[in-house]
């Protein structure tokens, strides 16, 4: 609603400055210090002065034209703005797909390896390995006392170490 008021407006003021043709006439001033000033009336003495070609203001119906096209443009900028955005976040949003599931490729494969390095070192424990065959006993049978010899305390003490006849 205000951009309609505001086109109104400045339609107005343009078909009011329509008219007056001699408003877009333009002097160029070159005064006698060699400064060059611009002006729409006479230039002043001691200076020379050139009409400067300047086009007629555009018709009524060129300015509205020339609006049209503007918004025209304007609503091309949006929707190709709007279209880039919407691709630059699908671009985005497969990008992070891939990396999820490059990431999650990574970690089958790894958990893969970890598997197979497990059943290798189960398949490494397994082998039978040659020994010597000896049986093996955790807790050796306690073995029974051997039976002394009852002591003959008739025989002298350097006579204990030999065996007694029979």
């Amino acid at each position: 609603m205000r951009g309609s008021r505001k086109s109104g407006w400045v339609l107005a003021a343009v078909c009011l400055l329509a008219p007056v043709g001699q408003a877009w006439a333009v002097n160029k001033c070159v005064g006698a210090d060699g400064r060059v000033t611009y002006t729409d009336g006479r230039c002043g003495e001691g200076s020379q002065g050139s009409r400067v070609n300047t086009l007629p203001p555009p018709s009524v119906r060129d300015q509205i034209e020339a609006r049209q096209r503007a918004e025209q443009m304007v609503q091309d900028v949006n929707r190709i703005e709007t279209r880039q955005a919407y691709e630059a976040a699908e671009r985005r949003r497969r990008v992070e797909m891939e990396q999820a599931a490059e990431a999650e490729q990574q970690r089958r494969a790894q958990r893969e390896a970890q598997r197979q390095a497990a059943q290798e070192e189960s398949q490494r424990l397994l082998v039978i390995r040659p020994g010597p065959l000896v049986p093996y006993h955790p807790h050796p049978a306690p073995q029974p006392p051997k039976p002394t010899k009852p002591v003959d305390e008739t025989r002298s003490a350097q006579m204990r170490g030999y065996p007694p006849i029979r």
